[in-house]
């Protein structure tokens, strides 16, 4: 499930506009997500940190401890797939928010119906950017640990000397994970291929499919196994179907 915090000083807008606003919002985009109401910009930070983000952050931006964009440039520090809105009565503010890569400025002088359409396409908006967001248990430096990461982050996994790992365009990091089949079991790889008994791959990473190797958009080239290349075959022309429908 998706996870939505929401950062205003004013509690009682909160109360009064905010929560049922976005409950009626979140239902109206067909959006199933937590959500959680901060006060205070920097505990909002701390539960960021201790849970390992926000899918959504919804941001004033005048508020007394951490004003908005001080927030929002914390979170871009750890986290470009966040989306970050600002809903905020200082509308002279919106150009200042560019750099923060944000999905939309709602005006607080909305009326109420404006704010909420706003909201409804937020969440639609972010709901058709994002696939699921996945939790893996990681090993690193002998300590374990937590990764979140969208599909389209990951390039593969390989079992290498009877380890687990999870490759990135840039990164591999070992899981927690024994064997390929219990991760498949465990996360429904959906959108993913079976391409060597070591190598499951990311089928909208592959660029090119050969005789014995595929390319990945990456340029990395990996082996594939005859028995396995007419399963991958089949899974990439149903994914440039999908694609050529949209």
């Amino acid at each position: 499930m998706f996870r939505v915090a929401v950062c205003d000083d004013d509690l009682t807008y909160i109360s009064s506009v905010l929560k049922p606003m976005i409950a009626n919002a979140l239902r109206a985009a067909e959006f199933q997500a937590e959500t959680y109401f901060f006060v205070d910009g920097n505990e909002l930070l701390s539960e960021f940190k201790a849970h390992n983000g926000y899918d959504i952050v919804i941001l004033d931006i005048d508020m007394p401890k951490m004003n908005g964009k001080e927030i929002a440039k914390h979170i871009r520090q750890t986290d470009n797939n966040c989306c970050i809105a600002f809903l905020t009565a200082y509308t002279d503010e919106a150009l200042n928010t560019i750099p923060y890569s944000i999905k939309a400025f709602i005006p607080k002088e909305y009326k109420g119906g404006k704010i909420f359409s706003e909201l409804t396409k937020l969440f639609k908006d972010c709901l058709s950017q994002k696939q699921r967001r996945r939790n893996f248990e990681i090993i690193k430096n002998g300590v374990n640990g937590l990764i979140r990461l969208y599909d389209e982050e990951i390039f593969y996994f390989q079992n290498k000397n009877e380890h687990i790992f999870l490759h990135t365009e840039s990164e591999q990091f070992l899981l927690v994970e024994k064997s390929l089949k219990k991760l498949e079991e465990k996360h429904n790889l959906t959108g993913f291929c079976r391409i060597h008994t070591d190598l499951i791959v990311n089928i909208g990473k592959v660029y090119e499919i050969m005789k014995n190797d595929i390319v990945l958009t990456n340029g990395e080239k990996l082996p594939v196994s005859r028995r396995r290349r007419n399963d991958l075959i089949a899974a990439f022309a149903d994914l440039m179907t999908i694609k050529a429908g949209k």
